[in-house]
């Protein structure tokens, strides 16, 4: 881009060159020198960039005086310019031959052959200009139509469910809500969970399933939770809360959860809803929301609560810190 824009600043019309031919190589250069810029700037910076590239300084004055909006302005002020310039160029010769010629008929004669050339000229620039205007009309409508929005969203594709003719915010795919919705925890330990389920759903304080837990209480019932940094939420199992519901709340008393809870493998779960609960851990009481719903263990301690209460894991000390505490975990089951 230094290399067009440097070109720009050194841009003269050439002796040959026509000024339609010198506004449309300016065009170029500008497109080129600054691709980012906006239409209306690259205008302004088309038209000083003509102006500039004029050899008589008489001509580049006129023309700023003339106050063009846009490039095609200026260059059809300039071909009038040019032609009128001419036109005088050539009178002013027709004089001087007088003054030293004298009285002469044939005079008559060539003014007026001089005259017809000079019209002729002009003619044909208009007829230039008008051919130049109605290329930049057609290029200038077949643009707006190219990049109309009805166009463009009919060739969008949306990454996610591959279809054409919507974007994000319009797609319905289930696709689109699952991706969404990170697992709700380990996949594998998901699957371990549903080996032993015909065992641990009826039964309270039973865990199924491989994991490191730690030992805790809700409302006095002790319980135990599994640790579990992927599932991005806590979650109380259904029977463990049934059992403490007297001290806290009912089930058409719980705040309902404002999105889909999905397991590992993105089967939703059934939750029954949510609520704020003092879970007491190595007789540090914390105030967590947990939700309610039908899981496998007694309880599943997830990243909320560790990020709450800057909880860090360390899974080979199987230690659970929590602030300025250490909590040993348990590990049952076969892990891996």
């Amino acid at each position: 881009m230094d290399l067009y824009r440097t070109q720009l600043r050194e841009r003269r019309q050439k002796a040959s060159e026509s000024l339609p031919e010198l506004g449309q190589h300016i065009r170029r250069l500008v497109n080129l020198a600054y691709p980012t810029v906006p239409g209306d700037v690259k205008e302004t910076l088309a038209t000083d960039h003509f102006i500039d590239a004029f050899v008589l300084s008489d001509m580049r004055l006129r023309i700023k005086q003339a106050k063009p909006k846009n490039l095609n302005e200026a260059v059809r002020h300039a071909i009038e310019l040019e032609a009128f310039l001419k036109t005088e160029q050539r009178l002013g010769a027709v004089t001087l031959s007088i003054r030293a010629m004298g009285q002469d008929n044939s005079l008559d004669i060539k003014v007026t052959s001089e005259l017809d050339d000079v019209n002729a000229s002009i003619l044909d620039l208009q007829k230039s200009m008008e051919i130049i205007i109605k290329e930049l009309k057609e290029l200038k409508g077949k643009s707006e139509k190219r990049f109309s929005n009805a166009d463009w969203k009919k060739s969008a594709i949306y990454h996610n469910c591959g279809n054409k003719g919507h974007i994000k915010k319009e797609c319905q795919s289930k696709k689109n809500v699952n991706s969404s919705r990170r697992a709700f925890y380990n996949e594998k330990h998901n699957r371990s969970q549903k080996v032993n389920s015909s065992n641990s759903t009826n039964k309270v304080g039973v865990v199924g399933g491989a994991g490191m837990f730690i030992e805790a209480s809700i409302c006095g019932l002790s319980i135990c939770m599994l640790v579990d940094t992927g599932a991005t939420l806590s979650v109380l199992r259904k029977e463990i809360f049934d059992k403490i519901s007297s001290k806290t709340a009912t089930l058409n008393s719980l705040e309902k959860v404002g999105h889909p809870v999905l397991s590992a493998n993105s089967e939703p779960l059934k939750v029954y809803g949510k609520l704020n609960l003092p879970i007491t851990i190595d007789k540090l009481i914390n105030d967590s929301t947990v939700a309610v719903a039908d899981i496998f263990v007694d309880a599943i301690l997830g990243l909320d609560f560790l990020l709450k209460f800057d909880g860090v894991v360390d899974v080979t000390k199987n230690i659970l810190k929590i602030r300025d505490n250490s909590i040993s975990m348990i590990r049952k089951g076969l892990i891996g």
